[in-house]
C-alpha cells in the first residue's frame, strides 16, 4: 500500500512541475520540445511500477554495456586509423581488448555470481568493416570461495539440446547474455567451468 501511495505522490509531484514549467515556458517552438521531455517524465512515472516488477538491473545492464562496447569500438576504430606508426597501434588494440576483457569480467561476476580466473578475447584486427568485432569470447570461472584445484569440467553448449542442468542453465543464460551485447555467436564463446 505504501508504494502505491509514494507512486502517486510522484506522479502528482510530476504534473505539477509540468505545470509550472508549462506557465514559466512561452509559447513558441522550444515549448513543443519542453513539453515533449515533460511528457516523458509523466509516462516514466507511470510506468514505474512495470518497470520495478521487469529486471530492471539486467535490462540497464545489458543496454549499458551494448552501448560501451560500441563506443570503445567506434572510438578504437578512430585511433587506430589515424595512428601512423604500427607500435601505437598494437597498443590502441591491446588497450581495447583489455578494456572489453574487464567489462566481461565484471558482467561474469554480477550475472553468475562466479568468479572469474581469466577472460580473453579475440578481435578483429584487420582494417575492413568487421574491425574491433569480439570474433570469439574464452573465459575460465569458478563457484564463489572455491580454490583452484586440479579439476576441471569444460562446459560446452549444445544447441540441440533441450536438457539443461543447474549450473548449465546460469552458464546458458550468460552465454545467451553475452552473444546478444557483443554480437558473438554463441558456439564462439567458450567457457570453461573449475571445481566440478
Amino acid at each position: 500500500m505504501e508504494s502505491v501511495i509514494s507512486w502517486v505522490k510522484q506522479i502528482i509531484t510530476i504534473v505539477m512541475f509540468s505545470v509550472f514549467i508549462d506557465f514559466l515556458i512561452p509559447n513558441g517552438s522550444f515549448a513543443r520540445y519542453v513539453k515533449v521531455v515533460v511528457g516523458m517524465l509523466i509516462v516514466l512515472a507511470l510506468l514505474n511500477p512495470i518497470i520495478a516488477f521487469l529486471d530492471k538491473d539486467r535490462i540497464f545492464d545489458q543496454a549499458y554495456f551494448g552501448i560501451k562496447s560500441y563506443m570503445d569500438k567506434r572510438e578504437t576504430e578512430t585511433l587506430y586509423r589515424f595512428s601512423a606508426d604500427e607500435v601505437q597501434r598494437k597498443n590502441i588494440i591491446k588497450n581495447y581488448r583489455k578494456e572489453i576483457e574487464d567489462i566481461i569480467k565484471y558482467q561474469i561476476e554480477r550475472m553468475t555470481g562466479y568468479e572469474v580466473e581469466k577472460v580473453s578475447v579475440i578481435i578483429e584486427e584487420r582494417q575492413n568493416n568487421d574491425f574491433g568485432e569480439i570474433a570469439s569470447i574464452n573465459m575460465e570461472i569458478r563457484p564463489k570461495g572455491e580454490m583452484t584445484g586440479n579439476k576441471v569440467k569444460k562446459v560446452s553448449v549444445e544447441l540441440t539440446k533441450n536438457v539443461i542442468s543447474g549450473n548449465d542453465d546460469k552458464i546458458n543464460n550468460l552465454i545467451e547474455t553475452l552473444s546478444s551485447i557483443y554480437n558473438v555467436p554463441k558456439e564462439r564463446i567458450y567457457v570453461k567451468l573449475e571445481g566440478y
